[in-house]
């Protein structure tokens, strides 16, 4: 989790030294910290368990969504293993 809230903190460091450039790095840290809590990229907002008392037709969707997103993830992994690839390699004769 740390790492995603250094990710946002990063991403949005510039935007909001745009919009406020008076304000002391201690301030947009504060509000960078504000705007987290509502963030989609933070993991505590994001959907990953079902509600107790979910119905039959609630499970089956959300078991093909997280399927959707596993194959996702495998896509995007194997492109940028196919990247790596492609780039050259450098020898050590």
């Amino acid at each position: 989790m740390k790492a995603a809230y250094l990710a946002y903190e990063e991403k949005m460091m510039p935007i909001l030294k745009e919009e406020n450039p008076t304000l002391r790095l201690s301030q947009l840290r504060e509000r960078i910290f504000k705007l987290w809590g509502k963030a989609p990229e933070n993991p505590m907002n994001q959907q990953t368990a079902l509600a107790y008392d979910a119905t039959r037709d609630e499970k089956l969707e959300f078991a093909r969504q997280q399927q959707e997103m596993r194959l996702e993830s495998m896509r995007m992994d194997s492109k940028n293993l196919a990247k790596r690839s492609d780039s050259p390699v450098l020898s050590l004769d």
